[in-house]
């Protein structure tokens, strides 16, 4: 189990940095090679969140009264809004000092969009992460008693299918935060099934297999009836589209880390991926500052930039907490 910890470290890790990358590319997509770059590493997304499924795979056992989870339930709800709260009250407090450096993340200065980040309704953008990953949280519990009735299956065929209805109707972007966890629980799903999985290598490769030929069909459908195939268009709320995509580009990775592992120093990415939550929040405001501040720098200096400093950033509030060894688990 260690072993395969170690995989998910590693997934983990390059999720986090596409993310980043993703976000990095998204300010200069006149480049066709950054469009494709931008586009195409989309499954870091869905990678990040199949590490997630299988972190908390090692849950199961300790379900085992409802005060148990109840107490489950309230300490990951503070790790997953506590650190949101705080980058939304420094990257707000930035914005609000000095909107000259903090102007590309649709910051407002209204009551509404304030209470909309707080409780995850609207307001900021980032705010979508953990609003899922609450979904999840609440979720995960009835998957784990459904897979000792053996009954699971239920569940999947139907998000599966409600999940092809929205691919094929197109669920409303303003429907996409109540409904994400539906399509996203796959993928958190198969992330919690694979500890359980004696044959993984066969079992990724299929699916890296399946989910290709499945987004490249969808691909060839959606072109020839005009609907946008980015995969960005597609992923808020997920449809088959993206989820097959996810699903196909998460496999490989997993089958990929495989490979890389015995040959890559395990604190290359232990860190980046015991901080990777608390990354996806604090890169926004280093993204934000130097977007503003350093107008000739290209994609790739302000993508190695915004990760470093973020690391930096990440480092130093582990010293000045005196907990480098503490982390958030997502």
């Amino acid at each position: 189990m260690k072993e395969r910890f170690v995989y998910i470290d590693f997934i983990r890790a390059l999720s986090i940095i596409g993310v980043i990358a993703i976000h990095t590319l998204s300010f200069s997509l006149g480049s066709s090679i950054n469009l494709f770059i931008w586009n195409f590493l989309q499954f870091v997304v869905g990678a990040f969140v199949f590490c997630s499924g299988f972190v908390h795979s090692h849950y199961e056992s300790k379900f085992t009264s409802f005060p148990v989870i109840f107490s489950w339930y309230k300490k990951r709800a503070i790790r997953i809004l506590l650190p949101f709260y705080i980058y939304f009250c420094v990257h707000f407090l930035l914005f609000f000092f000095f909107p000259t450096f903090f102007t590309h993340f649709g910051l407002q200065k209204s009551f509404s969009y304030i209470v909309g980040s707080i409780f995850l309704y609207g307001g900021i953008n980032a705010s979508w992460l953990p609003l899922l990953f609450l979904q999840l949280t609440v979720l995960t519990p009835l998957l784990f008693l459904l897979n000792k009735k053996r009954i699971l299956w239920i569940y999947i065929i139907c998000c599966v299918i409600v999940t092809a209805v929205g691919t094929l109707w197109f669920v409303p972007y303003s429907w996409y935060r109540g409904t994400m966890w539906i399509g996203w629980s796959l993928i958190f799903l198969l992330g919690i099934l694979a500890p359980k999985i004696k044959s993984t290598g066969k079992l990724f490769a299929g699916l890296t297999l399946l989910g290709t030929i499945l987004s490249s069909f969808l691909l060839f459908l959606f072109s020839n009836f005009h609907h946008s195939i980015n995969f960005t268009d597609n992923k808020y709320p997920p449809n088959l589209y993206y989820l097959s995509y996810a699903v196909a580009g998460t496999s490989l990775l997993f089958l990929l880390s495989k490979k890389f592992i015995p040959v890559i120093p395990e604190w290359t990415y232990e860190y980046i991926s015991k901080k990777s939550y608390s990354l996806f929040f604090i890169h926004y405001i280093v993204l934000d500052f130097i977007l503003n501040s350093f107008h000739r720098l290209g994609s790739l200096a302000i993508f190695i930039i915004t990760v470093l400093i973020s690391l930096i950033i990440s480092v130093a509030i582990d010293w000045i907490l005196f907990s480098s060894k503490s982390y958030i688990k997502i």
